[in-house]
């Protein structure tokens, strides 16, 4: 079930690879009941099939780890015998001291506290980061890059608020390549989570243009914190905010590469994941293939998740954002820049409203800097011809705010004309107000 509601329990784990440290109360009364009803280690090695070694080792030093297939062994066992709820993985899991991954100076997970809960905002920054900057190798050893050490300190935080404890280890640092002077700072995580990300969550191992991973099956139905959360983390990694169009509209733009055979093929699917997570609080954004390149005879397919609708923009940054400051600040310009001429461009845009007030805002952007009411002038703000712009400043619902002073000037180097406005003073009341 963990895959299906993020919610992972230690025998979710691939027995063979993990090893596990009880507290010490626990492990000596799982230890001892066992050897209370077999009487031998011979007996208790054949019964759970594994070395005289492991078995004398393991009683010899109560403080050692156990495998994973033992402990359920003997959790099985005990139970079956005793009866005792205090034996059933369960509860078991709840008294893990720590974990580790097979092999020396594999790292240790402290106090995870099983069952580890992904499905809330930490679970939800881990899952963007790694299928943003970062991901999990082919070892199992989840990592994250980034060029803001802040960044990686989200990803750090948020691992032990989902899975325990652990030692933090150092970054290590490489150029960056993008310009001169700059750097990126990688973390690498213990192995033992990335078999808590594979086997418990089954996030594909390996690098993403050969293993096109996915979300966890779980997040769709998520908490809207996780969602948030992932939303935010993966946006912070991947995508730009910018001002798009002749009429310079907020975007938010997230490219992904995918090998590709034909234009036909589809998206990244941790794209078209994020677009249906997208979908789910409400926006409309679009994928498409933007461009295409050759590298080493692959061909690579850049596709492009936007966000392009005001209001959904809007949305993004008051519900979501960015990690980023710039990122952040860079949105919200664009925002602010878009808002005094947004309700003018709608206006002209929708032949049917019929409120004077957008032809006030544009007129204030004028004002601003100084240029003459013209029905030029006005168009170069909403984006529209001069002839659209002229019929609806004609309109006899704006004839009691302004009036031609000049009608039909000619444009220089135009074969056209444009008008020339002032207000009344219905109209000047009206900026004043």
């Amino acid at each position: 079930m963990s895959q299906m509601d993020g919610i992972v329990h230690l025998g979710d784990l691939l027995e063979a690879k993990v090893y596990v440290r009880l507290n010490d109360s626990t492990q000596k009364r799982v230890l001892a009941a066992a050897l209370e009803l077999y009487g031998t280690y011979s007996k208790l090695r054949k019964e759970f099939k594994v070395s005289r070694h492991v078995i004398e080792k393991l009683y010899r030093d109560k403080t050692k780890s156990m495998s994973l297939k033992l402990l359920k062994c003997f959790s099985e066992f005990l139970y079956e015998r005793s009866g005792a709820s205090i034996f059933k993985m369960e509860n078991l899991e709840k008294t893990v001291l720590y974990l580790r991954s097979v092999g020396a100076n594999s790292g240790k997970l402290f106090n995870p506290p099983f069952p580890l809960n992904f499905n809330c905002s930490h679970g939800g920054t881990i899952i963007g980061g790694l299928m943003g900057d970062g991901g999990i190798r082919e070892d199992c050893r989840p990592f994250y890059a980034n060029s803001d050490k802040g960044a990686i300190q989200e990803m750090i935080v948020a691992m032990k608020k989902v899975v325990g404890d652990f030692k933090t280890g150092n970054m290590t640092t490489t150029n960056s390549g993008y310009k001169p002077g700059s750097v990126t700072y990688s973390y690498d995580f213990h192995k033992i989570i990335g078999y808590i990300l594979f086997y418990g969550l089954g996030i594909k191992a390996g690098g993403k243009m050969t293993v096109d991973p996915s979300l966890p099956k779980f997040s769709f139905n998520a908490c809207l914190d996780f969602k948030v959360h992932l939303i935010k983390k993966f946006f912070t990694d991947e995508a730009t905010p910018h001002a798009a169009g002749t009429d310079l509209a907020p975007q938010i733009s997230l490219r992904q590469v995918k090998p590709i055979v034909s234009e036909k093929d589809s998206p990244p699917k941790r794209l078209v994941d994020i677009n249906e997570l997208l979908k789910s609080l409400g926006l409309k954004p679009v994928i498409f293939l933007e461009d295409s390149y050759i590298v080493e005879n692959e061909k690579r397919g850049v596709y492009n998740l936007s966000i392009s609708k005001i209001n959904d923009t809007r949305f993004f940054s008051e519900k979501i954002g960015f990690s980023s400051k710039s990122k952040e600040e860079k949105l919200k310009t664009i925002l602010n820049e878009t808002t005094r001429k947004t309700s003018a461009e709608e206006y002209f845009r929708n032949k049917t409203l019929n409120s004077s007030m957008p032809v006030l805002s544009s007129i204030e952007i004028l004002r601003e800097k100084n240029e003459e009411i013209t029905s030029q002038n006005i168009s170069k703000i909403v984006g529209r011809s001069v002839d659209s712009v002229r019929l609806v400043l004609n309109r006899p619902e704006n004839r009691n705010i302004l009036k031609i002073t000049n009608k039909g000037n000619p444009l220089k180097g135009k074969g056209h004309t444009c008008d020339v406005f002032e207000l009344t003073d219905k109209g000047e009341e009206s900026i004043r107000v």
